[in-house]
């Protein structure tokens, strides 16, 4: 009789349910977002984060709760897209948070592609607010401590359907971001990122969650 086990010296297993989108794509098509697939997932979603955390980093170097106070990090993440409509280089951006908050934070930009998956967990763990382009690349904020918030770009003219731009706004994985339920997400459009004004949003949205950050209890 053939086993049903299947046994490997290194494996990987998961719950089918816990996907990113569920049956949906990733937030293409209007039609991503009849449905959420994840809502009330928070709890699993937060499961699996420390699971994983603490298989690959070990049980002491899994930060589950947000460093408390100042310097708190904040990470852009670099190239995370092939697309040219989704590969920002975030310079604008990050010069507008040392300006305003100086000694307040550490602002660092991580080509993650270069990176171990142990130094990704790593650097994820540690960050308070992490930047990126929406997409595959930004997964990595499923390893930010609770606490922590996220901030991704969208391009607004981005969705497709059919292989055909629908000039709708593409939120990609909006479903598992919005549902992750021990960080703070939050969605900006990509077009005018650089405008003074979209900068200034932005660096406002930063300095509002730093002050959370600094008086909340986790």
């Amino acid at each position: 009789k053939k086993t049903t086990l299947v046994c490997a010296k290194q494996g990987a297993a998961g719950l089918g349910m816990l996907t990113d989108h569920g049956y949906k794509l990733h937030g293409w098509s209007k039609k991503d977002y009849e449905t959420m697939h994840n809502h009330g997932r928070g709890s699993m979603l937060y499961d699996f984060r420390n699971f994983m955390l603490n298989n690959v980093l070990g049980a002491s170097k899994n930060k589950e709760d947000l460093r408390k106070g100042p310097p708190y990090v904040i990470t852009f993440a670099d190239g995370t897209s092939r697309s040219s409509l989704r590969n920002f280089g975030f310079e604008l951006q990050m010069k507008a948070l040392q300006e305003a908050f100086g000694n307040q934070v550490i602002v660092q930009k991580i080509a993650f592609a270069t990176h171990s998956l142990e130094e990704q967990l790593k650097i994820a763990s540690e960050t308070s607010i992490y930047v990126s382009a929406c997409g595959g690349g930004a997964v990595t904020a499923t390893f930010l401590p609770k606490g922590a918030a996220l901030v991704l770009f969208y391009v607004e003219t981005g969705g497709v359907q059919n292989n055909r731009n629908t000039g709708l706004p593409a939120r990609l994985d909006w479903d598992v971001f919005n549902n992750m339920a021990w960080i703070r997400s939050h969605w900006l459009p990509s077009t005018s990122m650089d405008n003074v004004s979209d900068v200034e949003l932005f660096t406002k949205l930063v300095g509002h969650e730093l002050d959370l950050m600094e008086h909340q209890e986790i």
